[in-house]
């Protein structure tokens, strides 16, 4: 028969492997369940394949008005993150707007998401929009809100309720609010922070040397004059140009090789000399001067806009000091005398930067560096001075 003290000795040794046991069961059940969630996390289904299906959901939506699409899309923006911004991205890529009240709440809807940290969206820009349909009457007195769809691929507008005498207003109210399309000096800048010495051209793809056929080859494919299609005036051009360009805080030499001239003005002047002399071998008379028909009542008009432009962009890069053109009166200075400039006040921490006078070392060394940088072949440079809170630009140096 066992002793009392023997029982209690097997009483805790079996105690003791209860607990043992039981510990190692929570431990394979806590690895257990550990490794099915691992295994529920690598079964999710890739995005790509997320983002094929909600294309063909929502390519699926017979409702025309917005709105009502947009009512059968809100399930799946509650599904999770992912989902949503596929959903959303997807719906608003190609938009047909039908009247001034769907365009005010398909702006709403925009506007609450853009705002929205969760979405990342760009400040002030909706990039989801790419393609856009609608009537001209719709965007009628709401146009300024296409600067904000800065990612548009595609505009189409029916003209149908216009008339003769008010498609060009609507036309021109439209094209004046689309974003600038600056992408490519945007990435200059962030890409070289750094640059001294900058030159860009477009121009120098139209070929004036060979004959007519090259000649138009060239000219169809270059955008050489971007006022007025591309930008209203030669102030909102300079503008979108020096915004682009204003991380550059060390750019001394700018040269932005476009005509700032009526894209119209190119078009007349060769439908001129085609009907003077067809035979002519080169498209182009050699001195565009000479040809008073076309460039006489231009000729002024051209040269203000480059001071005016150089104006603009020399007070967004406090640091430039010429800038240059392409010009099609750049070998007649005619009535511009060197002492012609334009002033123009800045504000108090400008000109206390402004202030400071280049000296004569600086001027010298800046028009070697112009001198190599173009060849004065149907180009202009503006020499730019700061002093005492002002800027002066002429065709000279100072």
């Amino acid at each position: 028969m066992p002793s009392r003290r023997n029982s209690r000795n097997s009483a805790l040794l079996l105690c003791s492997d209860t607990r043992r046991t039981c510990t190692i069961n929570k431990l394979l059940y806590s690895s257990s369940k550990t490794d099915n969630i691992r295994r529920l996390q690598s079964l999710q289904v890739p995005a790509e394949l997320l983002d094929r299906i909600v294309e063909f959901f929502i390519a699926q939506l017979t409702s025309e008005r917005n709105t009502q699409r947009f009512a059968s899309i809100a399930p799946l923006t509650l599904t999770s993150r992912t989902i949503r911004q596929l959903t959303l991205r997807r719906f608003f890529h190609d938009l047909r707007l039908m009247s001034r009240e769907e365009w005010s709440t398909i702006f709403k809807i925009l506007n609450s998401f853009g705002v929205n940290p969760e979405m990342r969206c760009e400040v002030g820009s909706f990039t989801w929009v790419k393609n856009l349909y609608t009537p001209s009457k719709v965007l009628f007195d709401k146009s300024i809100r296409l600067h904000w769809l800065s990612h548009l691929r595609s505009l189409s507008i029916d003209l149908t309720q216009e008339g003769l005498s008010t498609q060009h207003p609507a036309i021109v109210n439209i094209f004046s609010s689309l974003a600038p399309y600056r992408l490519l000096l945007g990435l200059i800048a962030k890409t070289f922070p750094c640059l001294v010495v900058l030159y860009l051209s477009c121009t120098e793809r139209i070929d004036f040397s060979c004959c007519w056929a090259c000649f138009e080859d060239s000219l169809g494919c270059t955008l050489h004059s971007p006022i007025p299609d591309d930008y209203l005036d030669v102030k909102k051009m300079a503008n979108a140009f020096a915004t682009a360009l204003k991380p550059l805080e060390h750019l001394e030499h700018l040269h932005l090789g476009l005509f700032l001239s009526n894209d119209s003005l190119l078009s007349s002047h060769i439908s001129h000399i085609m009907e003077g002399d067809t035979s002519q071998p080169q498209p182009l008379l050699r001195d565009w001067s000479e040809c008073r028909r076309c460039f006489d009542g231009a000729a002024a008009d051209i040269r203000r806009r480059e001071l005016e432009a150089s104006i603009v962009v020399g007070h967004k890069l406090k640091s430039l000091k010429t800038i240059g053109w392409s010009s099609l009166v750049a070998g007649d200075v005619g009535q511009v005398s060197v002492e012609q400039f334009i002033n123009s006040d800045d504000t108090t921490e400008d000109a206390a930067e402004q202030s400071q006078d280049e000296d004569s070392g600086d001027e010298r060394a800046a028009k070697i560096k112009v001198d190599e940088m173009e060849d004065q072949d149907m180009k202009t440079t503006i020499w730019i001075l700061r002093s005492k809170g002002h800027i002066r630009v002429r065709r000279t140096p100072w």
